[in-house]
């Protein structure tokens, strides 16, 4: 129906932006990262431009934001090339190596209007209540958490400040305790620039955000190792760090309340490999 068709194309478009600005602003540290332009032959070729100019900084850094996903398939029309094509003009006339990180940081921050994260299916839970439960759960400088249905990340964002505020000031080692998993793509990569921005000029910074579909956090096991990006390019665009799975101090985060029928309807077996997962437990 009409609704359908709306958010995913505003999916697309926030994916989008997203990656086009996580783009811009890798290339204040990257200067064989090319720069972002289109000639007005390409608004046909918007789509294979745009995967060309991913795909070199997919090969550098940060597979969780660059990666390939369902919204990137949907091919662009002209008309959304030539749109876009006026857009990087625009940002291209900025120098992200010169702007100040707060900036930028705001500009990611309001990448989706507020009224409409609810339409694309985000619920974020005020930063108070978060502060308050992560007053509970991260209780020591040392901690490790995690947050099972982490979404757009705050509660990681939130856990990152009160740490910081704890006396932990090193960036490498903040990330490094922070863990979300989410069974959606779209908001994992939000998470990771989201974590990301909290220092833009530390580039040995690769949030630990698992995107899981299926059962999402119940698919992973105590002991796990997952594949990151390196802090640095290796000159190899295939490796990847293996990253095992700590023993987590706190869990913290606002579950998804969803009717159980609905869930046994979208993904049959659900409750039958839940009920495997546990038994196993």
């Amino acid at each position: 129906d009409e609704a359908f068709y709306d958010t995913v194309s505003r999916q697309i478009a926030y994916r989008l932006l997203g990656k086009v600005l996580f783009y811009q602003t890798l290339r204040r540290y990257r200067n064989d990262i090319p720069k972002m332009e289109f000639s007005a032959e390409d608004f046909s070729k918007t789509s294979e431009r745009l995967k060309e100019f991913f795909e070199k900084a997919r090969q550098i850094d940060y597979q969780a934001v660059f990666e390939e996903d369902l919204p990137d398939k949907v091919p662009l029309s002209s008309k959304s090339g030539k749109v876009i094509a006026e857009l990087l003009d625009d940002l291209n006339r900025y120098n992200f190596s010169r702007m100040p990180q707060d900036v930028i940081g705001q500009v990611f921050e309001r990448l989706i209007p507020y009224p409409e994260r609810h339409s694309l299916g985000q619920y974020f839970t005020r930063e108070d209540l978060v502060d308050l439960i992560n007053a509970f759960c991260v209780r020591s400088v040392e901690d490790k958490i995690l947050d099972p249905t982490c979404g757009t990340g705050t509660f990681l964002i939130r856990a990152y400040e009160r740490l910081k505020h704890m006396g932990e000031r090193d960036h490498k080692r903040l990330i490094s305790k922070l863990w979300g998993i989410d069974v959606a793509k779209f908001p994992a990569a939000l998470a990771t620039i989201n974590l990301y921005k909290q220092n833009l000029d530390d580039y040995a910074n690769f949030p630990r955000i698992i995107s899981k579909p299926g059962i999402g956090f119940f698919a992973i096991k105590p002991g796990d190792s997952f594949k990151f990006p390196p802090p640095k390019p290796t000159g190899d665009p295939g490796f990847m760090m293996d990253e095992k799975l700590p023993v987590f101090d706190g869990a913290v985060g606002n579950f998804p309340y969803i009717r159980q029928e609905l869930i046994e309807k979208r993904i049959p077996g659900y409750k039958k490999k839940l009920q495997g997962v546990l038994t196993e437990d």
